[in-house]
């Protein structure tokens, strides 16, 4: 469990976002750049990490009906 905070962000369109998030949570911070986009549907969410300790591949969320 953590919070961002969004800096130096990029937006690619009405749709995507790219930018770099400060993270806090359980006594630790750490920095993450991080590519958003929604598909034009509007239902999926694609969320990518960029970096050395990135979660590898990009994780697709689906809006709830």
């Amino acid at each position: 469990e953590s919070i961002a905070t969004l800096s130096n962000a990029t937006l690619k369109g009405h749709l995507a976002l790219r930018g770099t998030f400060a993270f806090e949570g359980e006594g630790m911070e750490w920095k993450r750049e991080i590519s958003m986009m929604v598909q034009p549907d509007g239902r999926v969410l694609v969320i990518e990490e960029f970096g050395s300790d990135a979660v590898p591949g990009p994780r697709h969320y689906t809006r709830c009906q």
